[in-house]
């Protein structure tokens, strides 16, 4: 199956792989050459494994490439809203929380 992110997190958790990181994605216009894109399956409402899934493919990322700047979709597209929640500020809390 082709992808146009480079992980996709299903309603079960399960994390698939799409793209390799090295070939640029096709998730979010003007941004899709310097990026990397997930995506939560579902529409504003995630199970509690897909949120921790995503918390782990961003934590991995986030030490690969630690300049990233973690952001949603709808940080970058004003047309867009998802996924609904605010990507930047759950990392943030997540990261306070392991270190408080």
């Amino acid at each position: 199956m082709a992808h146009t992110y480079h992980k996709v997190i299903r309603r079960d958790g399960i994390v698939d792989n799409g793209r390799p990181e090295y070939w640029e994605g096709a998730h979010v216009k003007d941004y899709n050459s310097n990026s990397l894109g997930v995506c939560l399956i579902g529409r504003d409402e995630f199970t509690p494994d897909q949120l921790d899934n995503l918390d782990r493919v961003l934590t991995r990322w986030k030490e690969k490439y630690p300049l990233a700047e973690i952001c949603g979709h709808r940080d970058l597209d004003p047309h867009k809203t998802c996924p609904g929640f605010d990507v930047g500020e759950r990392w943030e809390s997540l990261i306070l929380s392991k270190y408080n």
